[in-house]
């Protein structure tokens, strides 16, 4: 299988990704996508080697890559968090959701989200975590959730955190898995929204 990292991206078309795929490199030049669906985790690679730092994280409707347009090259290395479809930025039509303003406010809005994801306490953090993966335009609360090493990651919590956590949904029955955990460890789960809120 060809990783999509090493195919050519052509600005013409949308472009699908599987959980865990590379969609570009820090520092590789390329074009703007703008995510169609699927949630894209964004890391910054350390000059000295070390270990790559999570950095954020894009959701439906935001921008990938909008630097690259300023500076010419990727700052961070993104990753598909789960399955993903990128269309091309800015689109054929322009319209004011298609401008760099408009882009870099998405982009605020999200920096202050993932603080929000690493900060209170951990039922917080899982809570806003899961709302943030549900597909925004879905009739079913669905959300597919990462392996326990990725969302510990996101949320700066130990893996035992995050499996404590996720137990105590469990048994509340705010999310319930619709099947075994498969591939990278993603796991589809329904989720019940009234639940969540109160738990």
């Amino acid at each position: 299988m060809i990783d999509s990292a090493d195919m050519p991206i052509s600005a013409q078309d949308a472009r699908r990704f599987k959980s865990g795929q590379r969609i570009h490199d820090a520092g590789a030049e390329g074009p703007a996508w703008r995510v169609s669906s699927g949630v894209v985790r964004f890391h910054l690679i350390d000059e000295s080697g070390s270990e790559p730092l999570f950095a954020g994280l894009a959701v439906g409707g935001e921008i990938v890559g909008v630097e690259a347009l300023l500076f010419g090259r990727y700052s961070y290395r993104a990753t598909a968090l789960t399955d993903c479809e990128l269309s091309p930025w800015p689109g054929g039509a322009t319209t004011e959701r298609d401008s760099l303003l408009h882009a870099l406010t998405l982009a605020e809005h999200r920096a202050a989200r993932v603080v929000a994801l690493r900060s209170g306490q951990a039922i917080e953090r899982i809570r806003r975590l899961i709302r943030l993966l549900l597909p925004q335009a879905s009739a079913v609360a669905r959300a597919e959730l990462p392996p326990l090493r990725d969302i510990a990651e996101i949320t700066a919590l130990t893996a035992e955190t995050v499996s404590r956590t996720l137990s105590g949904l469990r048994r509340q029955k705010v999310i319930e898995p619709e099947q075994p955990r498969c591939g990278r460890g993603h796991k589809s789960c329904l989720v019940a929204l009234d639940l969540l809120a109160a738990a």
